[in-house]
C-alpha cells in the first residue's frame, strides 16, 4: 500500500504521517499482525520521497489496524482504540439514535439521515463546535449557508446539534460585522462570505421549537446577527450586493455571467427577513 505524504516516523507499534497539504495528521497502529513501513528520504528536501506500507496477517491470518486522523498534535496517540467489531457496533448504535429521533418516514428520509450522520465531525482545531459538514471526503469544513439548511433539517429531532450549526461560524466575525465564508480544522476562507440565511433559518427553527436556542445562544445570535446585518448594508462600495455566486450558495450560476456583483433579490429578501427576526429577538430577549 502506497501512502501520500510528507514524512512518517514510527514509534513502536504506531506510524505518525503528517500529509502533502500539511492540514492533517495520521496515526495508523497495528492491533494484530504486522505492520512493516518504509519511506526514502530526498536529500535536501523537506518531505520524504516514496512512503510504502507492508501489512502481514497473524498466525491466524487476521490483521488489524487502527487509521486515526488528527488536526493537533496534542492527545495520547498510543492510548488503545476499541476493537473493529466495537467501532461498528458504536457506529451502528449511534445511526439508530439519529433515526429515532429524526423519525425517517421511508428510505429516502433514512438516506439523507444518513449523509446528515456520517458527515457529522467532532470539534478540533478551529471549529470549537460539533459540525455536519457537506462532506469528509474534500467538503470537509462548516459553511456559513450549509451549517443554516442542516440546522432547519435537525431543528425537530436534535435541536441542540441543530443550534450549533446554526452559530458556527460566530467565533469568527470580524471587526467590520463580516463572517468567513467557511471554517475548517486548521483554516478558514475568507475570499468570500454567504448571504444572511440565518434569519430565515432561526424562524423556522422556533416555529419548530420556540425554546431551541438558550438564552445565551439567543443573545450570541442577535450580537452577532446585528453587526452582521450592518454590514450587509454597509459594508460593499454601493449597496448590498453578491460578488460572486458562491457567496449566495449559486455557485456558477449563469446569474453572474455578465456583471461581477449582483443585486440580488435573493440577498433583500434574507436581509428583510433577518431584520424581522432581530426585531423579534429584541422584544425576547427585552
Amino acid at each position: 500500500t502506497d501512502y501520500d505524504a510528507d514524512f512518517g516516523l514510527r514509534f513502536g507499534d504506531c506510524v505518525y504521517l503528517r500529509d502533502t497539504c500539511g492540514e492533517r495528521m495520521h496515526y495508523i497502529t497495528c492491533r494484530q499482525g504486522d505492520m512493516a513501513f518504509y519511506q526514502t528520504r530526498k536529500h535536501g528536501a523537506i518531505c520524504a520521497g516514496d512512503i510504502h506500507f507492508v501489512f502481514t496477517p497473524g498466525e491466524d491470518g487476521v490483521f488489524e489496524a487502527v487509521f486515526t486522523k488528527r488536526i493537533s498534535q496534542s492527545g495520547n496517540y498510543h492510548e488503545p482504540a476499541p476493537s473493529f467489531d466495537a467501532c461498528v457496533q458504536a457506529a451502528a448504535d449511534s445511526f439508530a439514535e439519529w433515526e429515532r429521533r429524526l423519525r425517517p418516514r421511508d428510505e429516502l428520509d433514512r438516506e439523507a439521515i444518513f449523509v446528515l450522520w456520517a458527515n457529522t465531525l467532532a470539534p478540533d482545531g478551529l471549529m470549537t463546535l460539533p459540525a455536519v459538514c457537506p462532506g469528509k471526503n474534500h467538503m470537509d469544513r462548516a459553511w456559513c449557508h450549509d451549517g443554516s439548511l442542516v440546522a432547519m433539517a435537525l431543528a425537530d429531532g436534535l435541536p441542540d446539534l441543530a443550534a450549533k450549526q446554526l452559530l458556527l461560524n460566530f467565533d469568527y466575525i470580524d471587526d467590520d460585522g463580516n463572517l468567513p465564508d467557511a471554517i475548517g480544522g486548521c483554516e478558514m476562507i475568507w475570499n468570500t462570505t454567504k448571504v444572511p440565511l440565518q434569519g430565515f433559518a432561526l424562524q423556522y427553527m422556533l416555529e419548530k421549537n420556540p425554546n431551541i436556542l438558550t438564552p445565551e445562544q439567543e443573545r450570541q445570535f442577535y450580537d452577532v446577527m446585528s453587526r452582521n446585518l450592518q454590514w450587509w448594508l454597509t459594508g460593499r462600495e454601493f449597496a448590498p450586493c453578491i460578488w460572486h455566486g458562491n457567496e449566495a450558495g449559486d455557485d456558477n450560476s449563469t446569474s453572474f455571467d455578465r456583471y461581477p456583483a449582483v443585486q440580488s433579490p435573493v440577498l433583500q429578501a434574507e436581509l428583510a427577513l433577518l431584520s424581522k427576526q432581530l426585531s423579534r429577538l429584541a422584544e425576547r430577549l427585552g
